[in-house]
């Protein structure tokens, strides 16, 4: 008899479920766009598959560039046409700012509070200004930009142990999140959590700190099939809620601990807790332990979503890289110009692509793998066209060093370059210092980075870097 009631109640339950479920979803159907067929209860959660991107692809083929989906009990709207999406993002902008209330922002996020969770209003208008003003501002980055040069000095310099005896197979991914993670907390708090020896001050601290961020990471609400069913959150299915409260709590101590840490110093450093702490002072009903705490999870949130947008390896041409920007060093220091990346990074495109082809050709004319350097008959005999080549390359080159020159030497103020400083000896010494001189020294700067220099720099340069 108890198990016929049980039976009937647990039946009952889930009819009224399916029953609210579709005349909720029949509604919101009267608003929304075009939509594959559902199932009860899991709506489309069934047509998600990896890669999503593909899926919705294919979907939009069928429905257009705008259709809806029901993941569970929560709506959704894939936009995939250029201009609706500048529509959502710009008319529409505050309409669509609200986040769904995750249990990850619940446990994490101080109950939905933080700048990220935090529905629009009030509270997330003051903390965008926060943000703007006294976190991610140019003038609080600028104070920072000393260990952003550093952190990127230390990852040079663990590529470099990594290729000591030969080439090695890197794995870049995780030493660009561990210089990320390490540029953060410097910056928060004024430490280093990933490293070795006397990179990391405290060993336990960094060890709760990669602890924390690594559970922290693994429980993205997409992937948790609770967020869309409430009866499965109501079971706590797969233990997500409990394992995110014990997060949540070790998170809470380990930021209050930095907090407090802070707040003992007598002398106040250049970090973001000091900065928060200061004005806590002034405004201590509004900068909260709590805000602060939050405002930190923001720098580690952004850099989640950065981390989410990358889902592949990739294999990376050092070598060209290296060559590149030894290049730029060079030529930056000669006449103040960067020859090498795109857009704004060059500022005459013309001039650079002459540059590049100049250098391309004069480092693979090498002496040593020209038979007629060693044999004259082939040298009269011009073997292989190579003395022509030359000939037309060194008027390409002469007309386009002497082209620097003579654009330094309009200028009215002098600046900061190895051109610059000749021509301010060639006037005081103009029969020495002739601009055929000066072409001959930046000649001689340019080749420095011939291509067997490279395979040296492959080995050493990292370390010639970081102590130059």
């Amino acid at each position: 008899m108890e198990d016929i009631l049980l039976f009937s109640s647990l039946t009952l339950f889930l009819l009224f479920i399916a029953f609210k479920f579709i005349l909720k979803t029949r509604r919101r159907a009267k608003h929304l766009p075009p939509s594959p067929p559902s199932l009860p209860i899991i709506g489309h959660l069934h047509l998600v598959k990896k890669p999503l991107h593909r899926t919705f692809q294919a979907l939009s083929q069928k429905y257009g560039n705008l259709f809806s989906l029901q993941f569970g009990t929560q709506p959704v709207v894939i936009v995939s046409s250029p201009s609706a999406v500048e529509e959502c993002f710009t008319k529409n902008d505050i309409v669509l700012a609200n986040r769904p209330p995750f249990i990850l922002g619940k446990h994490l996020g101080y109950n939905n509070t933080t700048l990220v969770q935090s529905p629009y209003g009030d509270h997330w208008r003051n903390l965008r200004r926060i943000s703007a003003l006294e976190i991610f501002s140019n003038t609080r980055l600028n104070k920072f930009l000393g260990i952003r040069s550093d952190e990127v000095k230390h990852l040079l310099l663990n590529l470099s142990r990594n290729s000591l005896h030969g080439f090695a197979k890197v794995e870049l991914q995780s030493m660009l999140l561990e210089m990320t993670f390490n540029n953060i907390m410097r910056m928060v708090a004024g430490k280093r959590y990933y490293g070795y020896g006397k990179d990391v001050k405290d060993e336990e601290e960094a060890r709760q700190f990669r602890q924390i961020m690594k559970e922290a990471f693994s429980y993205g609400g997409a992937s948790n099939p609770a967020e869309f069913v409430p009866i499965l959150r109501w079971m706590d299915y797969g233990g997500l809620e409990k394992r995110l409260k014990n997060l949540s709590k070790r998170t809470d101590a380990f930021l209050q601990g930095l907090i407090d840490e802070h707040r003992r110093k007598e002398e106040e450093d250049n970090t973001m807790i000091d900065h928060m702490l200061s004005l806590q002072k002034s405004q201590p009903e509004y900068y909260t332990d709590q805000i602060i705490k939050g405002l930190i999870l923001i720098k580690h949130l952004l850099r989640n979503l950065s981390r989410n947008s990358c889902h592949g390896f990739a294999k990376v041409e050092l070598q060209s890289m290296l060559s590149e920007m030894t290049f730029n060093n060079i030529m930056r220091m000669v006449a103040g110009k960067r020859y090498y990346k795109y857009g704004e990074d060059v500022n005459d495109e013309e001039e650079a692509r002459q540059f590049r082809r100049i250098i391309k050709e004069l480092t693979g004319l090498g002496g040593a793998s020209n038979p007629a350097e060693f044999v004259s008959i082939l040298r009269c005999m011009d073997y292989g066209g190579l003395e022509k080549k030359l000939k037309s390359l060194s008027k390409r080159m002469d007309e386009f060093l002497q082209a620097l020159i003579d654009e330094k030497r309009r200028k009215e103020e002098e600046g900061n370059t190895m051109i610059d400083h000749m021509l301010s000896l060639q006037k005081s010494q103009p029969e020495y210092y002739t601009d055929q001189i000066i072409k001959g020294l930046i000649l001689v700067s340019a080749l420095n980075n011939s291509s067997s220099l490279i395979e040296k720099a492959r080995k050493s340069w990292f370390c010639l870097i970081l102590t130059s």
